[in-house]
């Protein structure tokens, strides 16, 4: 039993190259979409981290020698890091989100994470 021949003709090509593009474009977005989801499940996790230890206490150890006004500073600009941190992790997880139903769209740099 003869193979039927294949006719390489303009019309057949045309349609071979839309059909290769167009599953080499969902490839590339499906690529980009399972990117941008991780970074969101990633983002997503560091936030809920931060946002459980945002009050909790700092342990000093009792030979540090520090005022209570020093532990009470101490204290508070570790809570306002702490907030800074969740408050970038809460953006960082909002355009990823995004990002992850809109592989599509361009995205700008990440900021600067808080020091």
């Amino acid at each position: 039993m003869r193979l039927p021949r294949v006719r390489f003709t303009v019309w057949r090509m045309m349609v071979a190259v839309a059909v290769v593009g167009g599953l080499a474009g969902l490839a590339r977005i499906g690529y980009q979409w399972r990117n941008y989801r991780e970074r969101y499940l990633t983002n997503t996790a560091y936030e809920r981290s931060w946002r459980k230890i945002v009050d909790e206490p700092m342990i000093f150890h009792h030979r540090s020698r520090m005022t209570a006004e020093e532990v009470s500073r101490r204290t508070e600009d570790r809570r306002e890091f702490r907030l800074r941190n969740v408050q970038y992790h809460a953006v960082l997880k909002r355009k990823y989100e995004y990002a992850m139903w809109h592989p599509w769209a361009l995205l700008s740099p990440d900021p600067e994470p808080p020091e």
